[in-house]
């Protein structure tokens, strides 16, 4: 067979197939390849092709571009991003480029809080199709701390949440804004600067904005890793993983069971606690669509939603607490749950019949639980149908509230969306009729056919909670079944809305609702898994659109038909599924968790969490729903759930009961559980005040521990222990076979609240050991905490008398209040029927003060007991102060517990709704010291003739003076001018140290020296003793005016003798030495005192840990020693060895060796800090032969100016002078910085002249003139943090301490340099800093010096002393003042980048950039970088400046500027002393310039009130700032010089910062001439 011939038309179809073939299969492959990193645009409008611009940015900054399931290089190319591969399947391989994202075309500011703009799409592909291209930006600074910004279609509008209390503010801002917008222009995005500290906290340049009809994705850069919120999830640790964690949410019924996926409610909001300062970040995106929030390392978030638009609100606050206030502002603020609600709860799912929940109400009765709430599930219902109940199992339900309520609890019905399309067993479903006849159901896409799913009865229906006529219907039924079936609550469930199939009984259509582009990583990857279509029609939109507001919307709906039903009755709703704001009205529970530890742990977290959202009524199942739970997991599961805020025990069908009962009456479980609850119970009270605050302030509940430390970088992450409020810390045990549990204790004072026992560890992680029947409680110090006697139930605890339990903080102070109402009434605080106390523990002195006095209890409660934890002595006394009646308490109320240091007052009968006062006075143990050496026992002290009784008191000395031990006087001589008197010894006793006789006839001389100081001496009158030679300048006559004396002196005419000193102005003693222990031997010498207050400053020169000081016995060793500080000088005219001892009551006293003893208080007319009783006592003993003192106090318990001096370290063959001359430094803030300067035991022996050696150098260069001018003292080898101020009470005033160990400024032998420069370039640009601000303000500082040596005033200058009337002040030692006006705020600890620091009561300003800081009265955590320190300035005060040069000598020819710091009226004062610098006695000589400043009215004058200045010493002024210069834009600076002509000044001016600054250094105005300088505004 020949082969086939082709015809010529066959062999032409033949090519043209193949070259079509051959075009089809080029194409497919190019269609399939495409060219690597070209993309052509689909829509034609930019035929050029695009080139990704990919940034070279950290993988923590990528921002992903294909977040959906497939990514390939191919796929991402297309999408025009970046692909980069890693070996870290997390970190996204394909991330956006600089080609996505928007532009901004206009932008309109309409006025100073709007900010509009239209943003166009930027050419590039799509990620999931129909980008809108035109999009209309609009942001609202809506008060001081919330931004709004919205971001929609520019053409449509689009599905926006309708939420029924968020709102726009009535007006713009009132005050000045915390934070500013900045808007990027291309591409769009935007950032938010907290203004400060300034710094950008949401940055969204990270990533770029993209906005598709289904599909909106925004991202963020955050301030740091520290994130909180979002929900619902199981997050099993409170603070986020920011390791590319992402979280979808969308209501869904899910187990709680640890994985990733979204829950019940809806929560696209978190916190971010930005450092240590505390400054806080809140971020709320306001949409209800299904959603994914991804966390990634940058810090970053991205949101991506799939529907609705971009509202996001911005929070900013000063700490995390404030930022959850200002959170719940917005969405709106807590309820307050009726008192019952508070106590413990019981349900289960299926008890199977009304017996069987009245057997389980009846064993828990009889182990005498404390126990409120009993529920019942779907188990009640006929057939699980809504509004009915089973008439055969639940025969008797209808009354079963009266039977609980008998014993004073409630009953609590649970009821389900879902109304099921079945008829009842013997008749029609009348719910369901109702229901179609007023079309309340929600429908198909057709919007007229209900959507059938299913659930517990079966095939149901919806109701449309959005449709006015099914709230309508709701409520109509709700108040039908009250009727028939009574309950005090209703618990609502299976609201996200759960569907048992998928969509509904038909099915879901398939379109691009059901199946949208883009499907978030929620469970089961489906939108309508376990709930209806997307499709389905609501009155407020697609479901779509508001499937995660259907538990919002049915809260709503519940809440008007509790109003209806309930009345006045405050009922309660509880819900599952929540959306933000739903805590205005309902609490919740976070779900079907199971008996597991995983699940115990999880819960604090979650608890956590909704406090964040706004819903502190929030608790977990108690002991596990799901799961059969073991005795141990429930028993720890019962102590710490009796601290739940919701406290239910709550178990699933099918499983063994779990109520406490059940497990056995005499069980450990029972006894531990009733044991807690019984405390939860007694402090119902305390919790009830904290749900008011989050009612009226938005405070947390159950509180982050970091919310009240977060100074303290190891509480960020505390999530297995938790606060109620501020101040009870709980500590459960979460894990299986423990009985040790790792617990972090903050740093606080902290009381064990069950032993009442002060724990001594603070800001450290400590082994706790908690047995089976226990779990950790401990109470803060400074918290006052209202109780109440417990009982089986509220409504019989709340009949009993309540109490307060107070634990003092280190400064023995105490704060809480009470928020008190009938417990079950609405809206009681809108109406004003409530009790609302204060209290307050000061200086011994409890204050008990009704700030609203709305309501009477018909109870007549009283407060019965008071216990106080952490004093520190017996109370002599307790009076108890209403109005002007005082009753002193019986020893029977008093009782006090020395070991634990707690005092308990009982019946007190004490009337809620009035005002008192409880004072408290420590007793005086009358013990003081007789034998304080070493060898003390009971033979040795009778052998010197005192008492020997041992004590149980710390430190308490066992052997002590009898009463009378001491002098008598006699020959007494009373005249204007003084006293004279002799002593003689008391000689019943035998002499205390047989080495040193005692000098048995003694001589007093009292002089008023002037109307606030006298000086008394004691000495012997026939042998000279040494005195020291130290000059005093004295007044030449004492003042024998009686009426300008402020004190009066008289003599203790018992025994043993004292004098005593009266404040004439107040009748008070504030010296008396008419106590035992007087002795005056050849040497030894000894004298106490009892003075005004606790507030005892000063003594030395030795190491003191804190300012203030202690007065348990603390005894301090004075003389005069080469040695690192500890025992550094002795600063008293005794020169001999004494030694200060500071005891309770509060008393001090001064051993010491030799010398004469004169001594003396003094008095000024300004405010001292309140005193405590009985007053405090100061003991001197001495060792040798007299003593001599002088005082100029400036008020009791606060000591004024004391003369002292000190050395400059003389090197051999130098003089004091040229020693301090050739090491003198310039330390930063310190005036001087020096070391080494007492004599060696070579250089001189006698101990009586030891400390005068500095004193006996005779000085020769500048800065000698007089004792306590002759030099400056050092600190010696630093203590870094050692307190300065009792320098500057002495009048000396160049203190300092060598900065570093031995200073970087001085070198030791055989040590290492420490200049700056040896420690780095980057050291020594920072102390270089430090320096410039310091010899900038030289002139201020020279100021000081002048007033220092002209009046006295001190240089370093303690806080309290310009702020005497806050009490904060008197305890503050880690800041410190220059004169009146400049604040230093130093960092004290190693490694800390966050100083905290009190802002005391007035204006204040950065130093560094010249804004008010915005605070006053209060703590302030301050951002403290290695470069800073910070510095404020008070406003009211001019401070003068020079611009600083490498040495004074260039800086002193500078030009003088001023600071003028504000006040609040606009008014502010100050001076400058100028002379040569160096010259001796210019002021003695009248060679200096003394100019005065006041600014007030927009105006800057200048007063001369001295001028003797030579011509060449002469100033000009400079540049002038001027703090606090107000909003409104200035137009004009105008000087005015006598006999020139007025000239206007170049000036600059921020209204933003409220700084203005002019220089008129051009007009060469020397200082030693008047000017006045005015600014105006528009």
């Amino acid at each position: 067979m020949g082969k086939r011939r082709f015809s010529g038309l066959e062999v032409t179809l033949m090519v043209m197939f193949t070259l079509v073939l051959a075009v089809a299969v080029a194409l497919v492959i190019f269609l399939a390849l495409g060219e690597p990193a070209v993309i052509k645009e689909e829509s034609g409008s930019n035929p050029d092709p695009i080139v990704p611009e990919c940034p070279n940015i950290p993988q923590g900054e990528r921002v992903d571009c294909f977040p959906d399931a497939g990514a390939s290089q191919q796929k991402c190319l297309a999408r025009g991003c970046c692909w980069r591969p890693l070996d870290e399947a997390n970190i996204p391989w394909c991330f956006f480029s600089k080609n996505h994202g928007y532009t901004v075309v206009s932008e309109h500011k309409p006025d100073s809080t709007h900010i509009e703009a239209r943003l166009q799409r930027m050419n590039a592909p799509s990620l999931f199709g129909a980008d809108i291209e035109e999009l209309t930006f609009q942001a609202e600074m809506q008060t001081e701390n919330r931004l709004r910004f919205k971001i929609t279609d520019a053409k449509q509008s689009r599905f926006e949440v309708p939420h029924e209390h968020v709102k726009p503010p009535s007006g713009p801002p009132t005050r000045p804004l915390n934070y500013e917008l900045e808007l990027i222009q291309k591409p769009f995005g935007l950032r938010v600067w907290r203004t400060s500290p300034r710094k950008v906290v949401f940055d969204t340049t990270i990533g770029p904005l993209v906005f598709a009809d289904q599909y909106l994705q925004l991202s963020a850069k955050l301030p740091s890793h520290n994130i909180y919120g979002l929900g619902e999830h199981v997050h099993q640790n409170f603070r986020h993983d920011t390791n590319w964690r992402t979280w979808p949410l969308f209501t869904r019924d899910a187990f709680p069971n640890g994985g990733t996926h979204n829950l019940y409610g809806h929560y696209p909001y978190f916190t971010c606690l930005e450092d240590e300062s505390g400054k806080s970040l809140g971020v709320f995106l306001m949409n209800s669509n299904a959603m994914e929030v991804t966390l990634q390392p940058a810090p970053a978030v991205t949101f991506r939603t799939i529907g609705g638009v971009l509202d996001f609100y911005i929070l900013v606050g000063d700490t995390p607490e404030a930022v959850v206030d200002e959170f719940t502002k917005l969405i709106g603020r807590p309820f307050i749950p009726p008192y019952w609600s508070l106590g413990f709860q019981l349900s289960r799912w299926d008890y199977g019949s009304l017996e069987e929940v009245k057997r389980t109400v009846e064993r828990n009765r009889q182990v005498g639980l404390p126990y409120d709430v009993q529920y019942t599930d779907i188990d009640y219902m006929e057939e699980k149908k809504i509004f009915t109940y089973d008439t055969v199992k639940f025969k008797e339900l209808p009354q079963f509230a009266d039977y609980m309520h008998e014993k004073g609890q409630k009953y609590i019905i649970i009821l389900d969306p879902a109304v099921a399309t079945s008829p009842r067993v013997n008749g029609p479903y009348e719910t369901l009729i109702r229901g179609n006849e007023a079309k309340v159901w929600v429908t198909e896409a057709d919007g007229v056919t209900p959507l059938v799913g299913e659930v517990w009865p079966g095939e149901t229906v919806f109701p449309d909670y959005t449709n006015q006529a099914c709230i309508d219907w709701w409520v109509d039924e709700i108040a039908r079944f009250h009727k028939e079936v009574k309950h005090d609550a209703l618990w609502i469930d299976m609201n996200e809305i759960a569907s048992f199939v998928k969509g509904s009984n038909k099915g879901c259509a398939d379109n691009n609702l059901n199946y949208p582009p883009y499907t978030p990583r929620i469970l089961d990857e489906v939108l309508y898994s376990k709930t209806l279509c997307m499709d389905a029609k609501q009155k407020w939109g697609n479901h779509y659109d508001v499937h995660s507001l259907y538990g919002y919307s049915m809260v709503l709906a519940t809440e008007q038909a509790s109003r209806q039903v309930f009345g006045n009755n405050r009922s309660m709703v509880f819900t599952r599924s929540s959306f933000p704001g739903v805590g205005k009205y309902a609490g919740h529970w976070l779900g079907d968790n199971a008996a597991n530890w995983n699940d115990i742990k999880w819960a604090i977290p979650g608890m956590l969490e909704f406090n964040l959202f706004g819903i502190p009524y929030i608790g977990a199942d108690i002991c596990g729903f799901f799961d059969d739970c073991p005795e141990e997991l429930c028993r720890r599961w019962m102590q710490v759930g009796a601290f739940y805020p919701f406290s239910r025990n709550h178990n699933a069908q099918y499983y063994k009961p779990q109520d406490p009962a059940s497990y056995g009456a005499d069980s450990l479980l029972v006894k531990t559980s009733k044991h807690y609850l019984n405390i939860r119970y007694s402090l119902l009270p305390y919790l009830y005040t904290l749900f008011f605050d989050a009612h009226v302030n938005g405070g947390t509940v159950v509180r982050p521990v970091m919310h009240e430390f977060f100074s303290d970088s190891a509480t960020w992450t505390v999530d297995r222990q938790f606060l109620w409020g501020a101040h009870l810390l709980i500590t459960p045990v979460l894990d299986p076979g423990v009985d040790r549990v790792r617990a972090y204790i903050p740093d606080a004072i902290w009381y064990d609240f069950e032993t009442e026992t002060k724990i001594t560890e603070r800001k450290q992680l400590v082994d706790m050991y908690l047995p089976a029947d226990k779990l950790g409680l401990h109470l803060r110090g400074g918290a006052i905490l209202p109780v109440q006697r417990p009982d089986v139930t509220t409504t019989y605890s709340r009949l009993h008398p309540m109490g307060l339990i107070i634990a003092l903080d280190e400064n023995s102070r105490a704060s809480g209040e009470l928020f008190w109402d009938d417990g079950e009434s609405r809206d009681t605080v809108s109406s004003g029927s409530y009790i609302h106390c204060r209290f307050s523990v000061v200086n011994g002195v409890l204050s008990i003060n009704v700030f609203h006095d709305g309501y009477t209890d018909p109870n007549n409660l009283q407060f019965e007991n008071i216990t106080v934890m952490g004093i520190s002595g017996s109370p002599a006394a307790v009076l108890v102060t209403e109005g002007s009646t005082s009753t002193v308490l019986t020893e029977s109320q008093i009782h006090y517990d020395p070991v634990k240091e707690v005092m308990h007052l009982r019946d007190l009968k004490l009337d809620l709704g009035k005002n008192y006062t409880v004072t408290w006075e420590v007793k005086d143990s009358g013990r003081f010291d007789c034998y304080p050496e070493e060898d003390s026992n009971e033979a040795n002290c009778k052998q010197r003739g005192c008492i020997w009784k041992p004590s149980d008191i710390p430190k308490e000395p066992w052997c002590f003076y009898p009463a009378a031990y001491g002098y008598k006087a006699s020959n007494l001589v009373d005249t204007s001018s003084g006293w004279t008197l002799d002593l003689d010894r008391i000689n019943d006793f035998p002499s205390s140290r047989s080495s040193s006789p005692d000098i048995n006839k003694l001589r007093v001389e009292i002089t008023y020296l002037s109307g606030h100081s006298l000086r008394w001496k004691i000495f012997d009158p026939v042998n000279k003793r040494f005195e020291v030679p130290v000059p005093l300048t004295l007044p030449s006559t004492p003042e024998t005016n009686e009426a300008k004396r402020l004190y009066r002196v008289q003599i203790s005419g018992d025994l043993p003798f004292g004098i005593q000193v009266i404040r004439k102005s107040t009748n008070e003693t504030i010296w008396d030495s008419a106590l035992p222990g007087f002795t005056f031997s050849e040497l030894f010498l000894q004298i106490s005192t009892r003075l005004p207050s606790n507030y005892i400053y000063g003594f030395g020169e030795t190491e003191h840990g804190t300012y203030k000081h202690d007065l348990n016995f603390h005894t301090y060793g004075l003389f005069a020693k080469d040695q690192p500080p500890g025992e550094f000088g002795t600063l008293r005219s005794d020169r001999g060895q004494p030694a200060a001892c500071r005891e309770p009551g509060p008393s001090s006293r001064f051993p010491s060796l030799g010398t004469d003893r004169p001594n003396g208080p003094g008095l000024r007319t300004a405010n001292r800090p309140a005193q405590a009783s009985p007053p405090p006592e100061w003991r001197e003993v001495e060792h040798e032969k007299g003593a001599e003192r002088e005082w100029t106090h400036g008020r009791p318990g606060i000591p004024g100016a004391e003369h002292d001096t000190r050395s400059c370290s003389p090197r051999a063959g130098e003089t004091v002078v040229e020693a301090a001359l050739m090491r003198r430094r310039a330390v930063a803030l310190d005036p001087l910085g020096r070391s080494l300067g007492k004599p060696s035991d070579e250089l001189l022996q006698h101990h009586a002249v030891d400390d005068v050696l500095d004193v006996t150098v005779p000085s020769q260069q500048p800065f000698a003139a007089g004792i306590p001018e002759l030099v400056g003292h050092p600190e010696g080898t630093a203590a870094f943090a050692q307190p300065q101020h009792p320098e500057s009470l002495t009048m000396l005033l160049w203190a300092t301490a060598d900065p570093l160990e031995d200073g970087p400024l001085q070198v030791v032998e055989d040590q290492e340099r420490q200049d700056p420069v040896a420690w780095g370039e980057a050291f020594a640009s920072m102390s270089r800093d430090v320096l410039i601000v310091r010899y900038t303000l030289l002139p201020y500082l020279y100021t000081l010096m002048y007033e220092a040596h002209a009046h006295g005033n001190t240089v370093v200058r303690p806080m309290l002393h310009e702020f005497v009337t806050d009490e904060t002040t008197w305890s503050i030692d880690k800041q410190f003042l220059w004169g009146p006006a400049l604040l230093i705020t130093p960092v004290l600890d190693p490694g800390a980048t966050m100083v905290r620091g009190y802002v005391p009561n007035a204006r204040w300003y950065d130093y560094h950039t010249g804004e008010a800081v915005g605070v006053r009265g209060q703590f302030l955590n301050m951002e403290a970088p290695m470069d800073k320190i910070n510095l404020h300035v008070r406003g009211g005060h001019i401070l003068p400046w020079q611009k600083a040069e490498n040495n004074t000598r260039n800086s002193r020819v500078n030009p003088l500027g001023l600071i003028v710091a504000l006040n609040d009226d606009g008014s502010a004062h100050g001076s400058l002393f100028w002379d040569d610098g160096e010259g001796i006695d210019t002021v003695k000589t009248g060679q200096f310039l003394l100019t005065s400043f006041t600014a007030s009215e927009s105006a800057l004058s200048s007063r001369v009130d001295a001028n003797g200045l030579a011509p060449a010493d002469r100033l000009t002024l400079g540049v002038v700032k001027v703090w606090g210069s107000g909003t409104v834009p200035i137009t004009q600076v105008t000087m005015s010089v006598d006999g020139n002509p007025n000239v206007d000044l170049v000036f600059k001016h921020d209204p933003a910062t409220e700084v203005l600054e002019f220089d008129v250094t051009s007009q060469h105005h020397t200082l030693d001439k008047t000017f006045s300088i005015s600014w105006k505004t528009t």
